[in-house]
Protein backbone atom coordinates (compact mmCIF):
# COMPACT_ATOMS: atom_id res chain seq x y z
CA UNK A 1 0.00 0.00 0.00
CA UNK A 2 1.34 3.65 -1.10
CA UNK A 3 1.90 6.38 1.49
CA UNK A 4 -0.92 8.46 -0.05
CA UNK A 5 -3.41 5.22 -0.21
CA UNK A 6 -2.56 4.93 3.63
CA UNK A 7 -3.21 8.85 4.22
CA UNK A 8 -5.77 9.09 2.22
CA UNK A 9 -7.86 6.09 4.68
CA UNK A 10 -6.92 7.79 7.58
CA UNK A 11 -8.10 11.00 6.35
CA UNK A 12 -11.86 8.97 5.75
CA UNK A 13 -11.28 7.35 8.98
CA UNK A 14 -11.07 10.43 10.34
CA UNK A 15 -13.95 12.53 9.06
CA UNK A 16 -15.99 9.14 9.71
CA UNK A 17 -14.82 9.74 13.75
CA UNK A 18 -15.47 13.24 13.46
CA UNK A 19 -18.56 13.18 12.23
CA UNK A 20 -20.29 9.71 13.99
CA UNK A 21 -18.54 10.43 17.46
CA UNK A 22 -17.89 14.53 17.65
CA UNK A 23 -18.48 16.28 20.83
CA UNK A 24 -21.63 17.72 21.17
CA UNK A 25 -23.85 20.31 23.63
CA UNK A 26 -24.86 17.38 26.62
CA UNK A 27 -28.07 19.39 27.08
CA UNK A 28 -29.20 18.53 23.71
CA UNK A 29 -29.16 14.68 24.14
CA UNK A 30 -30.14 14.76 27.82
CA UNK A 31 -33.47 16.86 27.10
CA UNK A 32 -34.61 15.13 23.95
CA UNK A 33 -34.21 12.04 25.85
CA UNK A 34 -36.23 12.80 28.30
CA UNK A 35 -38.99 14.67 26.48
CA UNK A 36 -38.96 12.27 23.82
CA UNK A 37 -39.24 9.18 26.20
CA UNK A 38 -42.52 10.50 28.04
CA UNK A 39 -43.96 11.72 24.70
CA UNK A 40 -43.63 7.95 23.37
CA UNK A 41 -45.11 7.04 27.20
CA UNK A 42 -48.42 9.05 26.94
CA UNK A 43 -48.56 8.61 23.18
CA UNK A 44 -49.23 4.80 24.03
CA UNK A 45 -51.80 5.07 27.08
CA UNK A 46 -53.71 7.57 24.84
CA UNK A 47 -53.59 7.00 21.34
CA UNK A 48 -52.05 3.90 20.46
CA UNK A 49 -54.40 1.77 23.18
CA UNK A 50 -57.97 3.07 21.75
CA UNK A 51 -57.63 0.96 18.36
CA UNK A 52 -56.48 -2.31 20.71
CA UNK A 53 -60.57 -3.89 20.07
CA UNK A 54 -59.81 -4.81 16.03
CA UNK A 55 -56.99 -7.23 17.05
CA UNK A 56 -57.65 -10.90 17.32
CA UNK A 57 -61.37 -10.95 15.61
CA UNK A 58 -62.34 -13.72 14.28
CA UNK A 59 -58.68 -15.24 14.78
CA UNK A 60 -57.49 -13.56 11.68
CA UNK A 61 -54.15 -11.73 11.96
CA UNK A 62 -51.35 -10.38 9.24
CA UNK A 63 -47.78 -9.51 11.44
CA UNK A 64 -46.00 -6.68 9.52
CA UNK A 65 -42.96 -8.99 8.92
CA UNK A 66 -44.35 -12.82 7.60
CA UNK A 67 -41.66 -14.36 10.29
CA UNK A 68 -43.35 -12.96 13.26
CA UNK A 69 -46.92 -14.52 12.66
CA UNK A 70 -44.60 -18.50 13.17
CA UNK A 71 -43.34 -17.56 16.49
CA UNK A 72 -45.70 -14.78 17.90
CA UNK A 73 -49.29 -15.74 19.63
CA UNK A 74 -52.82 -14.69 18.01
CA UNK A 75 -52.62 -11.09 18.81
CA UNK A 76 -55.31 -9.87 20.83
CA UNK A 77 -56.72 -6.74 22.02
CA UNK A 78 -55.59 -7.97 25.75
CA UNK A 79 -51.63 -8.60 24.31
CA UNK A 80 -52.15 -5.24 22.57
CA UNK A 81 -52.67 -3.53 25.47
CA UNK A 82 -50.57 -5.24 28.13
CA UNK A 83 -47.68 -4.35 25.45
CA UNK A 84 -48.73 -0.70 24.95
CA UNK A 85 -48.77 -1.08 28.88
CA UNK A 86 -45.75 -1.84 29.80
CA UNK A 87 -43.78 0.08 26.79
CA UNK A 88 -44.93 3.31 28.15
CA UNK A 89 -44.69 2.54 31.64
CA UNK A 90 -40.81 1.32 30.92
CA UNK A 91 -40.34 4.63 28.64
CA UNK A 92 -41.62 7.15 31.79
CA UNK A 93 -39.20 4.63 34.07
CA UNK A 94 -36.45 5.68 32.12
CA UNK A 95 -37.06 9.07 32.02
CA UNK A 96 -37.53 9.65 35.49
CA UNK A 97 -34.80 7.41 36.77
CA UNK A 98 -32.23 7.46 33.80
CA UNK A 99 -30.58 6.38 30.75
CA UNK A 100 -29.40 2.73 31.02
CA UNK A 101 -28.67 0.98 27.51
CA UNK A 102 -30.12 -2.22 28.65
CA UNK A 103 -33.64 -0.83 29.79
CA UNK A 104 -33.75 0.93 26.42
CA UNK A 105 -33.32 -1.33 24.26
CA UNK A 106 -36.08 -3.75 26.11
CA UNK A 107 -38.02 -0.35 25.63
CA UNK A 108 -37.15 -0.70 21.68
CA UNK A 109 -37.86 -4.47 21.55
CA UNK A 110 -41.74 -3.68 23.39
CA UNK A 111 -42.40 -1.01 21.18
CA UNK A 112 -41.80 -2.60 17.81
CA UNK A 113 -43.26 -5.68 19.01
CA UNK A 114 -46.18 -3.38 19.44
CA UNK A 115 -46.80 -2.08 16.20
CA UNK A 116 -45.23 -5.10 14.48
CA UNK A 117 -47.51 -7.34 15.95
CA UNK A 118 -50.19 -6.60 13.28
CA UNK A 119 -50.88 -4.66 9.99
CA UNK A 120 -53.61 -3.16 11.89
CA UNK A 121 -50.96 -0.64 12.80
CA UNK A 122 -50.98 1.44 9.59
CA UNK A 123 -48.91 4.55 11.20
CA UNK A 124 -45.78 4.97 9.49
CA UNK A 125 -44.13 7.32 11.97
CA UNK A 126 -44.38 4.04 14.24
CA UNK A 127 -41.64 2.61 12.65
CA UNK A 128 -39.29 6.18 12.84
CA UNK A 129 -39.81 5.68 16.92
CA UNK A 130 -38.89 2.42 16.92
CA UNK A 131 -35.51 4.25 15.02
CA UNK A 132 -35.01 6.69 17.45
CA UNK A 133 -35.52 4.16 20.38
CA UNK A 134 -33.12 2.23 18.83
CA UNK A 135 -30.57 5.14 18.41
CA UNK A 136 -31.00 6.07 21.93
CA UNK A 137 -29.59 2.95 22.89
CA UNK A 138 -26.19 4.14 22.38
CA UNK A 139 -26.89 8.12 23.79
CA UNK A 140 -24.53 9.32 26.27
CA UNK A 141 -25.52 8.40 30.15
CA UNK A 142 -25.47 12.24 31.71
CA UNK A 143 -27.64 13.48 34.70
CA UNK A 144 -28.62 16.96 35.04
CA UNK A 145 -26.95 17.61 37.72
CA UNK A 146 -23.90 16.64 35.48
CA UNK A 147 -24.85 19.39 33.38
CA UNK A 148 -25.97 22.24 35.79
CA UNK A 149 -25.15 21.16 39.34
CA UNK A 150 -28.18 23.35 41.39
CA UNK A 151 -26.14 25.34 42.95
CA UNK A 152 -23.20 26.01 40.68
CA UNK A 153 -21.00 28.95 40.78
CA UNK A 154 -20.22 31.12 37.55
CA UNK A 155 -16.40 29.49 36.55
CA UNK A 156 -14.54 32.82 37.38
CA UNK A 157 -16.26 32.92 41.11
CA UNK A 158 -15.16 29.22 41.69
CA UNK A 159 -11.39 30.66 42.36
CA UNK A 160 -10.69 31.61 45.69
CA UNK A 161 -10.45 35.62 46.48
CA UNK A 162 -7.04 36.99 47.39
CA UNK A 163 -9.18 39.68 48.83
CA UNK A 164 -11.94 40.02 51.32
CA UNK A 165 -13.44 42.86 49.05
CA UNK A 166 -13.47 40.35 46.49
CA UNK A 167 -15.05 37.67 47.83
CA UNK A 168 -18.15 39.14 49.13
CA UNK A 169 -18.48 40.48 45.52
CA UNK A 170 -17.82 36.71 44.33
CA UNK A 171 -21.04 36.13 46.60
CA UNK A 172 -23.43 38.69 45.69
CA UNK A 173 -22.94 37.70 41.40
CA UNK A 174 -23.32 33.79 42.68
CA UNK A 175 -26.86 35.29 44.87
CA UNK A 176 -27.77 37.10 41.74
CA UNK A 177 -27.10 34.07 39.39
CA UNK A 178 -29.38 32.23 41.78
CA UNK A 179 -32.22 34.78 41.62
CA UNK A 180 -32.02 35.32 37.70
CA UNK A 181 -32.82 31.39 37.88
CA UNK A 182 -35.65 31.67 40.28
CA UNK A 183 -36.98 34.45 38.20
CA UNK A 184 -36.43 32.73 35.34
CA UNK A 185 -38.35 29.39 36.40
CA UNK A 186 -41.26 31.25 37.79
CA UNK A 187 -41.83 32.82 34.34
CA UNK A 188 -41.72 30.42 32.37
CA UNK A 189 -43.95 28.38 35.10
CA UNK A 190 -46.73 30.96 35.33
CA UNK A 191 -46.86 31.64 30.97
CA UNK A 192 -47.17 27.43 31.26
CA UNK A 193 -49.91 27.91 34.18
CA UNK A 194 -52.13 30.69 31.96
CA UNK A 195 -51.99 28.63 29.22
CA UNK A 196 -53.08 25.43 30.61
CA UNK A 197 -56.31 27.84 32.38
CA UNK A 198 -56.96 29.93 30.06
CA UNK A 199 -56.52 27.53 26.72
CA UNK A 200 -59.35 25.38 26.90
CA UNK A 201 -60.49 25.35 22.91
CA UNK A 202 -56.75 24.81 22.33
CA UNK A 203 -56.34 27.79 19.98
CA UNK A 204 -53.28 28.13 17.92
CA UNK A 205 -53.03 31.89 18.86
CA UNK A 206 -52.47 31.29 22.90
CA UNK A 207 -50.24 28.62 22.12
CA UNK A 208 -47.54 30.14 20.44
CA UNK A 209 -48.29 33.21 23.06
CA UNK A 210 -46.99 30.79 25.79
CA UNK A 211 -44.52 29.90 23.83
CA UNK A 212 -43.56 33.27 23.03
CA UNK A 213 -42.79 34.34 26.61
CA UNK A 214 -41.10 31.02 26.99
CA UNK A 215 -38.58 32.01 24.24
CA UNK A 216 -38.13 35.44 25.32
CA UNK A 217 -37.13 34.43 29.06
CA UNK A 218 -35.15 31.49 27.63
CA UNK A 219 -33.40 34.82 25.60
CA UNK A 220 -32.64 36.96 28.05
CA UNK A 221 -31.70 34.31 30.71
CA UNK A 222 -27.84 34.03 30.45
CA UNK A 223 -28.03 31.11 33.24
CA UNK A 224 -26.34 30.80 36.50
CA UNK A 225 -23.04 29.63 35.13
CA UNK A 226 -20.74 31.56 33.11
CA UNK A 227 -18.75 28.65 31.45
CA UNK A 228 -19.78 27.39 27.77
CA UNK A 229 -22.28 24.89 27.79
CA UNK A 230 -21.22 21.12 28.75
CA UNK A 231 -20.03 18.82 25.98
CA UNK A 232 -20.14 15.00 26.04
CA UNK A 233 -20.02 12.10 22.81
CA UNK A 234 -21.85 9.68 21.83
CA UNK A 235 -22.43 7.44 18.86
CA UNK A 236 -26.38 7.61 18.97
CA UNK A 237 -26.95 10.97 19.09
CA UNK A 238 -24.77 11.83 15.66
CA UNK A 239 -26.25 8.68 14.21
CA UNK A 240 -30.00 9.81 14.89
CA UNK A 241 -29.09 13.38 13.43
CA UNK A 242 -28.13 11.77 10.53
CA UNK A 243 -31.01 9.21 10.35
CA UNK A 244 -33.54 12.27 10.82
CA UNK A 245 -31.84 13.87 7.37
CA UNK A 246 -32.71 10.62 5.38
CA UNK A 247 -35.92 10.60 7.16
CA UNK A 248 -36.71 14.30 5.31
CA UNK A 249 -34.76 13.26 2.15
CA UNK A 250 -36.99 10.00 1.66
CA UNK A 251 -40.32 12.07 2.55
CA UNK A 252 -39.36 14.77 -0.51
CA UNK A 253 -38.56 12.11 -2.65
CA UNK A 254 -41.85 10.66 -1.99
CA UNK A 255 -43.48 13.27 -3.23
CA UNK A 256 -42.34 13.91 -6.41
CA UNK A 257 -45.21 12.32 -8.19
CA UNK A 258 -47.88 13.88 -10.13
CA UNK A 259 -50.48 13.69 -7.89
CA UNK A 260 -48.97 15.41 -5.31
CA UNK A 261 -47.53 18.05 -7.37
CA UNK A 262 -50.66 18.98 -8.82
CA UNK A 263 -52.12 19.54 -5.31
CA UNK A 264 -54.67 16.65 -5.62
CA UNK A 265 -52.97 14.55 -2.50
CA UNK A 266 -52.81 17.40 -0.09
CA UNK A 267 -56.38 18.15 -0.51
CA UNK A 268 -57.60 14.31 -0.20
CA UNK A 269 -55.90 13.57 2.88
CA UNK A 270 -56.02 17.29 4.56
CA UNK A 271 -58.98 19.82 5.35
CA UNK A 272 -56.12 22.34 3.98
CA UNK A 273 -58.74 23.75 1.47
CA UNK A 274 -61.02 24.85 4.51
CA UNK A 275 -57.78 26.28 6.73
CA UNK A 276 -56.70 28.12 3.90
CA UNK A 277 -59.64 29.54 2.09
CA UNK A 278 -58.80 33.11 2.84
CA UNK A 279 -55.33 32.99 1.07
CA UNK A 280 -56.88 31.43 -1.67
CA UNK A 281 -59.68 33.80 -2.61
CA UNK A 282 -56.99 36.57 -1.95
CA UNK A 283 -54.81 34.72 -5.09
CA UNK A 284 -57.70 34.37 -7.00
CA UNK A 285 -58.76 37.62 -6.68
CA UNK A 286 -55.20 38.76 -8.46
CA UNK A 287 -55.94 36.42 -10.90
CA UNK A 288 -54.21 32.90 -9.87
CA UNK A 289 -56.32 30.42 -10.34
CA UNK A 290 -56.89 28.04 -7.29
CA UNK A 291 -55.40 24.68 -8.68
CA UNK A 292 -52.63 26.52 -9.67
CA UNK A 293 -52.28 27.76 -6.11
CA UNK A 294 -52.37 24.22 -5.36
CA UNK A 295 -50.02 22.90 -7.24
CA UNK A 296 -47.49 25.43 -5.95
CA UNK A 297 -48.41 25.04 -2.40
CA UNK A 298 -47.61 20.89 -2.56
CA UNK A 299 -44.79 21.63 -4.58
CA UNK A 300 -43.42 24.11 -2.36
CA UNK A 301 -42.86 21.44 0.38
CA UNK A 302 -40.41 19.51 -1.68
CA UNK A 303 -37.50 21.95 -1.71
CA UNK A 304 -39.08 22.68 2.04
CA UNK A 305 -37.88 18.89 3.41
CA UNK A 306 -34.43 18.64 1.07
CA UNK A 307 -33.25 22.10 3.14
CA UNK A 308 -34.54 20.59 6.54
CA UNK A 309 -32.69 17.28 5.94
CA UNK A 310 -29.10 19.46 4.99
CA UNK A 311 -30.03 21.14 8.19
CA UNK A 312 -29.91 17.67 10.15
CA UNK A 313 -27.04 16.79 8.86
CA UNK A 314 -25.14 19.64 9.84
CA UNK A 315 -27.14 19.85 13.07
CA UNK A 316 -24.96 16.92 13.82
CA UNK A 317 -21.69 19.15 13.81
CA UNK A 318 -22.33 22.46 14.66
CA UNK A 319 -21.59 22.47 18.23
CA UNK A 320 -18.07 21.23 17.38
CA UNK A 321 -17.74 23.53 14.32
CA UNK A 322 -16.43 27.14 14.68
CA UNK A 323 -17.57 28.48 11.53
CA UNK A 324 -20.84 31.03 12.42
CA UNK A 325 -22.60 29.53 8.86
CA UNK A 326 -23.61 26.12 10.11
CA UNK A 327 -25.32 27.84 12.81
CA UNK A 328 -27.27 30.17 11.02
CA UNK A 329 -28.06 27.11 8.15
CA UNK A 330 -29.26 25.43 11.50
CA UNK A 331 -31.46 28.02 12.97
CA UNK A 332 -32.67 28.15 9.62
CA UNK A 333 -33.87 24.52 8.81
CA UNK A 334 -34.95 24.87 12.84
CA UNK A 335 -38.05 27.44 11.48
CA UNK A 336 -38.45 25.82 8.10
CA UNK A 337 -39.29 22.30 10.04
CA UNK A 338 -41.44 24.34 13.25
CA UNK A 339 -43.28 26.09 9.88
CA UNK A 340 -43.74 22.96 7.89
CA UNK A 341 -45.14 20.51 10.96
CA UNK A 342 -47.25 23.40 12.69
CA UNK A 343 -48.94 24.00 9.23
CA UNK A 344 -49.20 19.98 9.10
CA UNK A 345 -51.27 20.18 12.99
CA UNK A 346 -53.16 23.33 11.10
CA UNK A 347 -54.06 21.14 8.00
CA UNK A 348 -55.57 18.37 10.45
CA UNK A 349 -53.60 15.86 8.61
CA UNK A 350 -54.13 12.15 10.47
CA UNK A 351 -50.90 11.53 11.33
CA UNK A 352 -51.08 10.97 14.88
CA UNK A 353 -48.12 12.71 17.14
CA UNK A 354 -45.83 12.41 14.48
CA UNK A 355 -45.46 16.85 13.94
CA UNK A 356 -44.86 16.97 17.86
CA UNK A 357 -41.79 14.37 17.78
CA UNK A 358 -40.63 16.27 14.71
CA UNK A 359 -41.02 19.53 16.11
CA UNK A 360 -39.28 18.07 19.85
CA UNK A 361 -36.04 16.94 17.53
CA UNK A 362 -35.98 20.34 15.48
CA UNK A 363 -35.66 22.31 18.75
CA UNK A 364 -32.70 19.46 20.47
CA UNK A 365 -30.84 19.27 17.48
CA UNK A 366 -31.53 23.01 15.32
CA UNK A 367 -31.58 25.61 18.11
CA UNK A 368 -28.33 27.04 19.14
CA UNK A 369 -26.80 25.29 21.76
CA UNK A 370 -27.02 28.28 24.20
CA UNK A 371 -30.64 28.13 24.06
CA UNK A 372 -30.88 24.55 24.65
CA UNK A 373 -28.94 24.63 27.60
CA UNK A 374 -30.62 27.24 29.13
CA UNK A 375 -33.85 25.53 28.57
CA UNK A 376 -32.64 22.56 30.05
CA UNK A 377 -31.74 24.68 33.34
CA UNK A 378 -35.68 24.90 33.29
CA UNK A 379 -36.66 21.74 32.57
CA UNK A 380 -34.00 20.06 34.34
CA UNK A 381 -34.74 21.68 37.86
CA UNK A 382 -37.01 19.40 39.67
CA UNK A 383 -34.58 16.27 38.36
CA UNK A 384 -31.48 18.35 39.80
CA UNK A 385 -33.68 19.25 42.91
CA UNK A 386 -34.75 15.36 43.46
CA UNK A 387 -31.05 14.37 43.32
CA UNK A 388 -29.41 17.20 45.62
CA UNK A 389 -32.51 15.68 48.27
CA UNK A 390 -32.00 11.99 47.88
CA UNK A 391 -27.68 11.90 47.25
CA UNK A 392 -27.36 11.14 50.91
CA UNK A 393 -30.51 8.39 51.07
CA UNK A 394 -28.96 6.34 48.25
CA UNK A 395 -25.32 6.53 49.33
CA UNK A 396 -26.00 4.30 52.10
CA UNK A 397 -25.43 0.81 51.03
CA UNK A 398 -25.21 -1.01 54.01
CA UNK A 399 -26.89 -4.09 54.18
CA UNK A 400 -29.36 -3.19 56.90
CA UNK A 401 -30.87 -1.18 53.86
CA UNK A 402 -31.29 -3.73 51.54
CA UNK A 403 -34.85 -4.96 53.58
CA UNK A 404 -36.47 -1.46 53.10
CA UNK A 405 -35.32 -1.64 49.51
CA UNK A 406 -37.21 -4.75 48.87
CA UNK A 407 -40.12 -3.01 51.28
CA UNK A 408 -40.49 -0.57 49.20
CA UNK A 409 -40.41 -2.60 45.83
CA UNK A 410 -43.12 -4.75 47.10
CA UNK A 411 -45.40 -1.36 48.19
CA UNK A 412 -44.56 -0.29 44.42
CA UNK A 413 -45.51 -3.38 42.79
CA UNK A 414 -48.90 -3.83 44.86
CA UNK A 415 -49.62 0.04 43.72
CA UNK A 416 -49.01 -1.11 39.92
CA UNK A 417 -51.49 -4.07 40.32
CA UNK A 418 -53.80 -1.84 41.80
CA UNK A 419 -53.31 0.78 39.03
CA UNK A 420 -53.74 -2.21 36.61
CA UNK A 421 -57.24 -2.72 37.85
CA UNK A 422 -58.30 0.59 37.90
CA UNK A 423 -57.44 1.20 34.12
CA UNK A 424 -60.17 -1.02 33.26
CA UNK A 425 -58.97 -2.73 30.09
CA UNK A 426 -58.09 -6.07 29.03
CA UNK A 427 -54.47 -7.11 29.59
CA UNK A 428 -53.78 -3.90 31.56
CA UNK A 429 -53.79 -5.33 35.23
CA UNK A 430 -51.68 -8.23 33.63
CA UNK A 431 -49.08 -6.13 32.03
CA UNK A 432 -49.05 -4.16 35.73
CA UNK A 433 -48.73 -7.39 37.80
CA UNK A 434 -45.62 -8.60 35.10
CA UNK A 435 -44.20 -5.04 35.81
CA UNK A 436 -44.05 -5.35 39.72
CA UNK A 437 -42.91 -8.85 39.64
CA UNK A 438 -40.27 -7.85 37.17
CA UNK A 439 -39.17 -4.85 39.71
CA UNK A 440 -39.04 -7.20 42.93
CA UNK A 441 -37.13 -9.66 41.26
CA UNK A 442 -34.26 -7.02 40.05
CA UNK A 443 -34.35 -5.62 43.43
CA UNK A 444 -33.92 -9.18 44.85
CA UNK A 445 -31.51 -9.99 43.04
CA UNK A 446 -29.31 -7.16 43.88
CA UNK A 447 -30.55 -7.53 47.42
CA UNK A 448 -28.27 -10.86 47.44
CA UNK A 449 -25.00 -8.92 46.10
CA UNK A 450 -25.87 -6.10 49.07
CA UNK A 451 -26.64 -3.83 46.50
CA UNK A 452 -30.44 -3.12 46.82
CA UNK A 453 -29.97 0.15 48.20
CA UNK A 454 -28.74 1.83 45.18
CA UNK A 455 -31.65 0.92 43.42
CA UNK A 456 -33.99 3.03 45.24
CA UNK A 457 -34.32 5.64 42.65
CA UNK A 458 -35.51 3.06 40.11
CA UNK A 459 -38.19 1.92 42.74
CA UNK A 460 -39.61 5.37 43.19
CA UNK A 461 -39.05 6.21 39.85
CA UNK A 462 -40.96 3.00 38.78
CA UNK A 463 -44.22 4.32 41.42
CA UNK A 464 -44.14 7.84 40.31
CA UNK A 465 -44.04 6.24 36.45
CA UNK A 466 -47.65 3.83 37.39
CA UNK A 467 -49.00 6.91 39.06
CA UNK A 468 -48.72 9.54 36.20
CA UNK A 469 -49.81 6.65 33.93
CA UNK A 470 -53.07 6.14 35.75
CA UNK A 471 -53.10 9.67 35.78
CA UNK A 472 -53.00 9.89 32.05
CA UNK A 473 -55.41 7.34 31.24
CA UNK A 474 -58.06 8.77 33.74
CA UNK A 475 -57.59 11.80 32.08
CA UNK A 476 -57.91 10.89 28.58
CA UNK A 477 -60.73 9.53 25.83
CA UNK A 478 -58.59 6.28 25.68
CA UNK A 479 -61.27 3.91 27.65
CA UNK A 480 -63.76 5.64 25.64
CA UNK A 481 -62.43 5.11 22.48
CA UNK A 482 -61.57 1.52 22.95
CA UNK A 483 -64.80 0.16 24.06
CA UNK A 484 -67.33 2.30 21.36
CA UNK A 485 -64.82 1.24 18.63
CA UNK A 486 -65.24 -2.54 20.13
CA UNK A 487 -68.90 -2.14 20.61
CA UNK A 488 -69.37 -0.82 17.29
CA UNK A 489 -67.42 -3.15 15.31
CA UNK A 490 -69.31 -6.26 17.38
CA UNK A 491 -72.34 -4.96 16.14
CA UNK A 492 -71.43 -4.83 12.70
CA UNK A 493 -70.64 -8.07 12.67
CA UNK A 494 -73.69 -9.58 13.86
CA UNK A 495 -72.93 -9.77 18.29
CA UNK A 496 -75.52 -7.83 19.80
CA UNK A 497 -74.68 -9.36 22.99
CA UNK A 498 -71.01 -8.49 23.12
CA UNK A 499 -71.67 -4.99 21.82
CA UNK A 500 -74.31 -4.36 24.53
CA UNK A 501 -71.65 -5.66 27.16
CA UNK A 502 -68.74 -3.30 25.10
CA UNK A 503 -71.05 -0.25 25.13
CA UNK A 504 -71.87 -0.27 28.46
CA UNK A 505 -68.60 -0.60 29.75
CA UNK A 506 -67.56 2.46 27.63
CA UNK A 507 -70.83 4.56 28.72
CA UNK A 508 -68.87 4.94 32.23
CA UNK A 509 -66.25 7.09 30.48
CA UNK A 510 -68.35 8.86 27.70
CA UNK A 511 -67.23 12.31 27.46
CA UNK A 512 -70.07 14.93 27.92
CA UNK A 513 -72.38 15.09 24.62
CA UNK A 514 -71.04 11.61 23.23
CA UNK A 515 -73.25 9.13 25.41
CA UNK A 516 -74.55 5.71 23.38
CA UNK A 517 -77.34 5.73 25.04
CA UNK A 518 -79.53 5.45 21.72
CA UNK A 519 -77.41 2.20 20.61
CA UNK A 520 -77.41 0.58 23.92
CA UNK A 521 -81.76 0.98 24.11
CA UNK A 522 -81.23 -0.41 20.14
CA UNK A 523 -79.23 -3.19 21.16
CA UNK A 524 -81.52 -4.18 24.50
CA UNK A 525 -84.67 -3.99 22.63
CA UNK A 526 -83.06 -6.14 19.56
CA UNK A 527 -82.17 -8.77 22.95
CA UNK A 528 -85.39 -7.95 24.11
CA UNK A 529 -84.43 -7.18 27.94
Amino acid sequence: MSDATATNEQTRESAWQRYFHGQYSAARAYLFSKLFLCTVALDTWMLMIGHAGRYGVDGFNVAQFRWLDRVQPLPTAALYVGVLVLAGLLALSIAVCGNHPLALAALFVLYTFSWSMSMLDSYQHHYFVSSVLFCLVFFPRVTATQIHPLHALPAALEKPAKTKRKAQHAEQNAARAESRGWLYVLACGVAIFAYAVIDTQHSWLLFEACIGVIALATWRYAGTSGAAPATTSGFGYNLLGATVGVLYTYTSIAKMDAQWCAGHTILRISSAERVFAPLVGWFVQLGMPAERFWSLFATSVIPLELSVALGYWLAVRQDASDKPWVRWACAIAWFMAMTLHVGAEAMGLQIGWFSYYMMLLAAAYLLPAGVVDRLCTLLSWPARFAAVQLADWESDDSTQENLPALGLAAAVAVVLGLVGKQIDLPGAQAACLCAGAALCALVLWAATRKRAARLRRVILGTGIAALLMWGAIARSEVRWDFYRYLGGDLKRRNQPEAALEAYLKGERYAPPGQSRKDKIAELKQELGR
